[in-house]
């Protein structure tokens, strides 16, 4: 795909967020009930993390949406590399969910400073 028509194709999902959860394991209940609300062109990332990711059950979400499971030790690395590829110019607007991780939430604040993407935080 050309740069061209993937710039086109960003240029329509602009008024459409990206949504960003990083959730606990222990809070899949409120998870849930979250992304089973969320509009039908919603689409993001969720990343649960745990300290033994073996033993998370199956989530689930809707079809725009990617869920993965991390150690707690391995959830901001995850959370980095995903912003890496993510804010370089695709969505305009993130909207981020992220609980009981303050430095991911921080280190994500300044990267979508620099890409100049609006960020903004909710609560699940």
């Amino acid at each position: 795909m050309s740069t061209k028509t993937r710039k086109q194709r960003r240029a329509t999902k602009r008024g459409v967020p990206c949504y960003l959860f990083v959730v606990p394991a222990a809070k899949l209940s409120q998870l849930q009930l979250t992304l089973e609300t969320m509009p039908l062109c919603a689409h993001g990332r969720v990343f649960v993390f745990a300290d033994s990711p073996a033993e998370v059950p199956v989530v689930g979400a809707p079809a725009r949406f990617c869920v993965t499971v991390h150690s707690s030790e391995r959830v901001a690395e995850a959370v980095n590399a995903w912003a890496a590829e993510m804010l370089c110019g695709s969505p305009s607007r993130i909207i981020a969910c992220i609980d009981e991780q303050p430095a991911v939430a921080e280190e994500l604040k300044q990267q979508s400073r620099f890409e100049g993407v609006e960020l903004e935080f909710a609560a699940i």
